[in-house]
């Protein structure tokens, strides 16, 4: 269940910054904060800064890479929940930061698993904000393609991007989701969602096994029965000779 959040201008904001650059989300960080909190130490953890901007208290969380780190299954997992409850009572928007024209495996990759972890409803809650040497420039296949997936919600940022364009676009997307939150409520069900996913699939790969060894069997039955029917045979047709 969605849970209501804070209208689209109350003073609070809860926003995870995530995507497979380090750099390219520390730029994203900087501009919204309007300084420097993230260092490359802190990137193998979720870190958590607060300023105000625009107004408004910002609270953002920079989730480190997933797919391409160093993090063990079990570190992931610790890391995208705490990037979750960092944000009590939930997170307004997921900043989703691609870089410039066409994605890598690795970025492929990180979306994949972003996606696997938070479950369908992190859509919902998605900017994709798309870093660009210029503004305006028309988006590549790939990243058109995925910002239909993410309903349509990005924006292009460059180094004349202002903090207030992205902080509307979070305004302009909680409008549309009339300032419901993905909880941590949510984050246990996505998790839920995946165990019985895979455990349907595994079921799948023992049948598909199964039903192997099954055709594999029968097809070694139907080629012995062949081979005796064929001895039979020459064994009649020598007979015969006699």
């Amino acid at each position: 269940m969605e849970k209501e959040g804070q209208e689209p201008g109350s003073e609070r904001l809860n926003l995870v910054v995530c995507g497979g650059d380090g750099s390219e989300k520390s730029f994203i960080s900087d501009l919204i904060l309007g300084q420097r909190e993230f260092s490359a130490e802190s990137r193998s953890v979720c870190v958590k800064s607060e300023a105000e901007v625009c107004g408004r208290l910002i609270t953002l969380v920079e989730l480190p890479a997933l797919y391409s780190s160093q993090l063990s299954e079990e570190e992931v997992m610790r890391e995208t929940l705490r990037c979750v409850s960092l944000c009590d009572p939930g997170v307004h928007a997921f900043l989703l930061v691609l870089p410039e024209g066409r994605l890598t495996d690795e970025d492929k990759g990180e979306l994949e698993k972003i996606q696997m972890i938070f479950g369908t409803k992190f859509r919902k809650h998605t900017i994709v904000l798309i870093t660009q040497s210029s503004q305006n420039k028309p988006l590549d296949q790939d990243s058109e393609s995925l910002v239909k997936t993410y309903g349509q919600t990005y924006h292009s940022i460059s180094s004349n991007t202002e903090a207030e364009e992205v902080i509307q676009s979070v305004r302009n997307l909680l409008k549309e989701n009339r300032g419901s939150l993905f909880t941590a409520v949510m984050y246990a069900a996505a998790q839920i969602e995946a165990h019985l996913k895979y455990k349907r699939k595994n079921k799948d790969v023992k049948q598909e096994i199964s039903e192997l060894k099954l055709s594999s069997s029968n097809q070694i039955q139907g080629k012995l029965y062949l081979v005796t029917a064929t001895i039979l045979l020459l064994d009649l047709h020598i007979l015969l000779l006699l």
